[in-house]
């Protein structure tokens, strides 16, 4: 209803309010399959094979994806598929208790999809009924990310049958580089609290100053400034007064020295300092770039504006305020950018 259009991210999660109704936008993009060894064995390209590795997938991930759970669900609705052949499949490649996982899951959400035989068939194993149990509280509660990754892991192990697959299941989770690119994904986003870093495209930040039709009286905050970009190029572009605040000190120090290489450093400021505790009773225009998973975080500062300050957001909604301008493009390497504008 506003525009807004879900970027290439997996399990997102979105909130806004629309006439009084708080709506909460969740969406999936399906992803390539990255098949194991185990995966490939004997699996040729029919509807109950293709069934299979979806329920591994769910079971990689616990089965928090709904999109897998969605996906699962529709390819047994087609009147080809046979709930026999996808049995037998899974005693040949020792993937019941994964069958019976991935069947206890759709269950739970389609409870008329599948057939009575089946669904006794599935609950005849108690260990998957007490590991869907498990899911089932787990499903949508708020965890960290290490954690949610140790609870899959555990959920997967608990349901592969060999313990060859088991050994080749931890040896991939704990190959030496993997292991130690998660962790560092796991440090950078606890340690800058709202987002690990990622630039703003310069096409996105100039259309976020033409939104917020930024001016020479213009004092610019940007909250969780990462290289200070937004600030600079409202200063240098508009000539306005910018403030970019940040908690990483590696990042504070690349925006004061790209604001001095475009010589602008005499307008803009840069603030070691947690964004939730910000105050920014001067700005006139707030820029934020920043996850929708960050808007509870800050929203006591947004609500502490001036009157009038206007908001500009990239994918990211202000529950407590109407967008007043919403603009959708496609920036240089083709990703969708909806960009919204709000008035306090």
């Amino acid at each position: 209803s506003q525009g807004y259009t879900p970027g290439p991210k997996n399990g997102c999660r979105q909130g806004f309010v629309k006439q009084k109704w708080k709506i909460n936008l969740h969406w999936d993009v399906a992803q390539e399959y990255k098949i194991s060894s185990l995966e490939r064995m004997s699996l040729l390209p029919c509807l109950e094979n293709t069934f299979l590795l979806r329920c591994c997938d769910g079971a990689k991930q616990a089965w928090k994806s709904l999109g897998t759970l969605h996906a699962a669900a529709e390819e047994a609705l087609a009147p080809e598929f046979s709930w026999e052949k996808v049995i037998q499949q899974a005693r040949a490649l020792k993937l019941e208790k994964v069958l019976k996982l991935g069947l206890n899951a759709i269950d739970e959400v389609y409870p008329h999809l599948i057939p009575q035989k089946i669904r006794a068939y599935a609950l005849g194993n108690a260990q998957m009924v007490q590991v869907s149990e498990r899911i089932r509280r787990w499903r949508f509660q708020r965890k960290r990310r290490f954690a949610q990754l140790w609870f899959a892991c555990c959920v997967y192990l608990r349901v592969l049958e060999s313990p060859l697959d088991k050994a080749r299941f931890l040896s991939d989770s704990l190959h030496p580089l993997k292991l130690a690119r998660q962790l560092f994904r796991r440090y950078m986003s606890v340690k800058t609290d709202l987002a690990s870093f990622a630039p703003t495209p310069k096409e996105v930040v100039q259309k976020m100053l033409r939104l917020a039709e930024v001016t020479a009286s213009d004092v610019v905050y940007d909250l969780g400034c990462g290289d200070g970009r937004m600030v600079v190029f409202a200063a240098k572009m508009c000539g306005a007064r910018g403030v970019g605040v940040d908690i990483d000190p590696k990042r504070i120090q690349e925006a004061e020295v790209f604001a001095q290489r475009e010589q602008v450093d005499h307008r803009v400021e840069f603030l070691r300092q947690d964004v939730k505790s910000i105050d920014c009773s001067a700005a006139t225009v707030v820029m934020l770039y920043l996850p929708s998973g960050a808007y509870p975080l800050i929203k006591p500062v947004l609500e502490k504006l001036r009157p009038g300050t206007r908001i500009v957001t990239r994918t990211f909604f202000v529950d407590h305020l109407e967008p007043v301008k919403t603009e959708t493009f496609k920036g240089l390497r083709g990703m969708s950018h909806t960009l919204y504008l709000y008035v306090a």
